[in-house]
């Protein structure tokens, strides 16, 4: 015998289950109902806390993003218009964009780099 779970209409999960797998619960019910986290193809999608630098990096501008929820170890770089389409309301400072003296640095372009010459043989 199958039963079929009241959920949500933006929830992720399949809402049938056989009762031998359910169980019964036996306590109050929770005063408050958790909202689920954005989900998209059934994975939770990362909410952005801060961003915390930009760059130039070949030409291109890059965000290091701090993630809710998430250490400071999985900070992402991530390419600006990818960010700014996935995360439309998110404010970006405009002082991200400034690098020293008012002017930008690109991280690899514009860089210039000589191989050493080889020591003779002799």
């Amino acid at each position: 015998m199958a039963y079929r779970l009241r959920l949500p209409p933006k929830a992720c999960i399949h809402d049938v289950f056989h009762v031998v797998l359910l169980k019964r619960y036996e306590e109050d019910p929770p005063g408050v109902i958790v909202p689920l986290p954005p989900m998209l193809h059934g994975r939770v999608i990362p909410i952005p806390a801060a961003v915390v630098r930009a760059r130039l990096n070949r030409g291109r501008w890059q965000l290091l993003v701090h993630w809710e929820g998430r250490p400071a170890t999985d900070f992402t770089w991530e390419d600006i218009d990818d960010f700014k389409e996935r995360y439309l309301a998110f404010q970006l400072a405009d002082e991200l964009f400034v690098g020293e003296e008012e002017s930008v640095i690109d991280v690899f372009v514009g860089r210039q780099y000589r191989r050493r010459p080889r020591p003779s043989r002799g």
